[in-house]
């Protein structure tokens, strides 16, 4: 017989509505910089149509993942063999 899970949940470190680091984050810090901090809108042009292009060429995981930064991800996980692609997608991308 299973041991009852109520242990883990009456555990003093997960009580609710406590936090897990009461001192937060120290005065002074700084956010993680980003990449678009350090490079011009003319090489992310760049990255964009090399993207594309990845895309274009058969790479499914390009494929996915510039979709799911334009639609948002998917409920399930799409077939990306070039073969099994809806025709209208390529098409979005070829513009």
């Amino acid at each position: 017989m299973q041991e009852p899970i109520s242990d883990s949940v009456n555990n003093k470190e997960n009580r609710k509505g406590k936090t897990n680091n009461p001192n937060g984050r120290p005065k002074g810090t700084r956010n993680k910089p980003r990449i678009l901090d350090y490079i011009s809108n003319k090489e992310i042009d760049v990255l964009i149509q090399t993207a594309k292009d990845t895309a274009l060429e058969g790479d499914g995981r390009m494929l996915v993942f510039l979709l799911t930064q334009i639609l948002g991800k998917p409920d399930i996980t799409p077939d990306t063999t070039p073969q099994k692609l809806p025709i209208p997608i390529l098409d979005i991308l070829r513009h």
